[in-house]
């Protein structure tokens, strides 16, 4: 996803007042975490359906870990499906499917 579009999503999620919560870019695709509010998601999909595909999952926990090491982060996910991960000394962040 270029720049141009990163601009255009951006600007999409300011006018619907969304705030993103974690994000992650590869060439083909865009991933963006922010807290669900049905009208202003409804008003971001609306700006932004005209021009890309979106897709929505609910019912996910975002878990941020600061200084906390391996075990500690294995005990707080076990069991859990992690469909995100960024890991940035000293923090870790799991995107998790709801229990």
């Amino acid at each position: 996803m270029g720049e141009d579009h990163l601009e255009d999503v951006f600007a999409a999620f300011s006018k619907s007042g969304i705030h993103v919560r974690m994000m992650q870019n590869s060439a083909v695709q865009f991933y963006l975490v922010y807290d669900t509010d049905a009208r202003k998601q409804s008003k971001l999909i609306q700006e932004l359906g005209k021009d890309f595909h979106i897709e929505s999952t609910d019912q996910l926990e975002l878990l941020t870990i600061r200084h906390g090491d391996g075990e500690l982060i294995e005990k707080l996910t076990a069991g859990r499906k992690v469909l995100m991960e960024q890991v940035n000394p000293p923090t870790v962040r799991r995107l998790l499917e709801v229990r």
